[in-house]
């Protein structure tokens, strides 16, 4: 007889909403004239290079977003002050995507979105154990997802452990998907 659970590991998405300022949008389009970008998880797409020190336009956003990271902190028992580890930006056209990755030298990662259409493609954060090799569920429930898929929305934040393993899928609408990507230690 069962008699009752135990969560020892857990993974959690956490997901916040701020106001994007009118201007960030542009501000992103002339970062990307001045900027090659990389490629490191973008398909088709542009990602700004690393950035490590503020920005007049990330300024509005950090100081929106870096209070839930200590609030984050806290909940995983972290006693510190969270420090900006490094952000980019992503533009996603039709067609574009982020293959799976995750990211390395820090706690904490957040995604916001500038600018989300409809059908711009769900961010995915993948389970990052082997479970489903071993279980096949007839029902799936919260024990055993194998994927959990959040509707991009502007203004929203993605908060996860940067351990995680995530992706965006393509971007199925007519309009870029503009988002900042954020890690926090």
């Amino acid at each position: 007889m069962l008699t009752h659970q135990i969560t020892p590991f857990f993974s959690s998405l956490f997901v916040g909403e701020i106001e994007v300022p009118d201007k960030t949008e542009f501000e992103l389009y002339k970062l990307r004239e001045n900027d090659a970008g990389r490629t490191i998880s973008v398909v088709n797409g542009w990602q700004s290079t690393r950035l490590t020190k503020e920005e007049a336009w990330s300024k509005p956003l950090l100081s929106q977003i870096i209070p839930d990271v200590q609030e984050l902190f806290l909940k995983f028992g972290i006693d510190r002050q969270v420090s900006l580890t490094n952000y980019w930006a992503n533009i996603s056209p039709k067609g574009a995507l982020n293959t799976s990755h995750k990211h390395p030298q820090s706690c904490i990662s957040a995604c916001v979105y500038i600018k989300a259409p409809n059908k711009c493609g769900n961010f995915v954060l993948e389970r990052p154990d082997n479970l489903l090799d071993f279980v096949v569920p007839d029902t799936v429930n919260e024990n055993n997802y194998g994927v959990w898929e959040e509707i991009p929305k502007k203004g929203k934040v993605v908060y996860f452990s940067s351990n995680l393993p995530h992706s965006v899928l393509p971007n199925m609408s007519d309009e870029d998907r503009i988002s900042v990507a954020f890690n926090f230690r």
